[in-house]
């Protein structure tokens, strides 16, 4: 009885232990890095960017251009501060909409990439931020189809690297369900805020739009972290097959 009793207690010490490696490996096989993205309606301090940076953040997403408010009124100075406070990997985001002042995509993407020259601000990519606002958007879904693809077009014509922002329900409201063909070309970064920092293989906020595996993903919005208004995000580090049309890309 004690050998049986002992030999039981070793088959759950080994079952254990198998438990842990390869809950080991399997962490360790999904490397991340955490992320945070700021409105146009936050400027952190050189201080608060230090902060921010000392919670283990690994990059930033900044928005330089918000709908009818046009420009981040302070960018080059949230910009220069993060840079300084040690934020190696900075991204931008841009919020166009076709019921918006100065917004027609010939007008607003070119002063975009002038701002860019201008100031000397580099960045990884620009994602393209589309989701639903009061009075942005036109009733008419095939009008703001068609308004989506063509803001694309411009950023490519500027040569912008791109990626997109949205989520099956966003597109849901704006234009039915229709994703634009161009955007299919871009990596994605959707909000689901579940603070879950992965992807769920079946997850219908990403899967029906066409896009086989985000880039990122916004887990957590609207959060206050060192006196800012900030969103959290989730990077998968991938591995060497990734590719664009996926959502699959190398982060360089």
């Amino acid at each position: 009885y004690q050998r049986r009793v002992h030999g039981d207690k070793m088959k759950e010490i080994w079952t254990l232990l198998l438990i842990f490696c390869a809950f080991d490996a399997a962490f360790a096989a999904q490397a991340f890095r955490k992320g945070l993205d700021v409105s146009i309606y936050s400027n952190p301090t050189l201080d608060q960017w230090k902060c921010l940076r000392a919670e283990g953040f690994d990059f930033v997403v900044i928005q330089i251009w918000n709908g009818g408010k046009n420009f981040h009124p302070h960018f080059v100075e949230s910009y220069s501060n993060a840079r300084k406070a040690g934020f190696e990997w900075i991204d931008v985001y841009a919020f166009l909409c076709p019921n918006c002042n100065r917004n027609s995509p010939t007008t607003a993407v070119p002063l975009i990439a002038q701002f860019f020259a201008d100031n000397n601000i580099t960045f990884e990519r620009l994602w393209f931020d589309v989701e639903p606002c009061v009075r942005c958007f036109a009733e008419n879904k095939d009008i703001n189809y068609a308004y989506l693809s063509s803001v694309v077009s411009a950023f490519e014509e500027v040569k912008i690297p791109l990626g997109i922002y949205t989520n099956w329900h966003n597109m849901q409201a704006l234009t039915g369900g229709k994703i634009p063909k161009n955007f299919l070309k871009y990596p994605l970064w959707y909000p689901r805020y579940d603070n879950i920092l992965a992807f769920t293989e079946a997850d219908e906020y990403y899967l029906p739009m066409g896009w086989k595996v985000p880039m990122m993903k916004q887990y957590k919005g609207d959060t206050q972290l060192c006196g800012i208004d900030v969103d959290f995000n989730y990077y998968p580090i991938p591995d060497e097959k990734s590719n664009a049309s996926s959502g699959e890309v190398k982060k360089q």
